[in-house]
């Protein structure tokens, strides 16, 4: 995830651990754009570890803010951060296929409450999608890529949506929370946008891998769940991809050989072991 470094004393600290790796290279600089983070993108690729984005007024360059990377991690439910695989590399999703809107479709009103990479490529996903869904953010750099937007508000506190919203809403926060888990649905929609926009691409990639049972698809779950996980985590996890892949007729085929602490040996399935 790309995030706008916020803190001074973390820009100061990455402008310093860059010019150490390379006295010579400047600090990488953007345009302020709608692609923007796609851009970003590249540019991390590479190495680097702030990139400086700029908007051009009256000829004139004006810094706005700093951008980071942001290592993409879940809190489980025994307090623990796992590092989770985004089905995400910066594509544009309104032009991608085999998007699951499931979640998505729960409501009609959205609350962001930062703007970051996945924010706000699952606003301008949002806008798109679902034209009659309002849309707020509470981040006052929102400001700067939705300012001439009718369809997206930027408010100053979150109490101030009963202005413009009564009834139940999904809130995406940008921690590494699992809320769905604390706060059930019936009662708030409340996601981080890590869940959010894996829910959104988890299906997104799809390849023929060879002529037979050319009739069905099949969907591999082989997820590296890493020693950080419990078993009863790890079932969950495979009987909800099951489950969903069952309800879109697709068959599914569980193959954990990546790491985990319950595999014996690296190339055998840690699944058989126990089912």
């Amino acid at each position: 995830m790309i995030k706008i470094c916020r803190d001074r004393k973390e820009i100061k600290k990455y402008k310093e651990l860059s010019f150490i790796m390379n006295p010579s290279k400047p600090i990488p600089q953007l345009r302020l754009s709608t692609s923007l983070f796609g851009e970003a993108r590249k540019i991390f690729s590479s190495g680097n570890k702030l990139v400086e984005v700029q908007k051009v007024e009256d000829g004139n360059r004006k810094e706005l803010f700093y951008l980071k990377t942001h290592r993409d991690r879940i809190e489980n439910s025994e307090g623990v951060n796992i590092e989770v695989d985004v089905n995400f590399r910066g594509y544009d999703l309104l032009s991608e296929k085999n998007l699951d809107v499931g979640l998505l479709e729960k409501a009609e009103c959205y609350v962001f409450e930062e703007l970051e990479e996945y924010t706000y490529e699952l606003t301008k996903f949002i806008r798109k999608k679902f034209p009659r869904a309002y849309i707020f953010s509470l981040d006052p750099y929102a400001d700067f890529f939705w300012a001439q937007d009718d369809r997206i508000q930027i408010l100053e506190s979150l109490y101030d949506i009963s202005m413009y919203w009564n009834n139940k809403y999904m809130f995406i926060t940008s921690d590494r929370r699992n809320h769905e888990d604390i706060v059930p649905e019936s009662s708030a929609l409340i996601y981080n946008s890590i869940n959010v926009i894996n829910s959104l691409c988890w299906a997104k990639e799809v390849e023929s891998l060879g002529s037979k049972n050319s009739d069905n698809t099949v969907l591999l779950i082989d997820i590296e769940f890493g020693v950080e996980c419990g078993l009863a985590y790890i079932i969950r996890t495979v009987c909800t991809f099951a489950c969903m892949a069952q309800m879109r007729g697709w068959l599914p085929v569980v193959n954990l050989t990546g790491e985990n602490m319950y595999i014996d040996i690296e190339t055998k399935n840690m699944w058989e072991q126990f089912f």
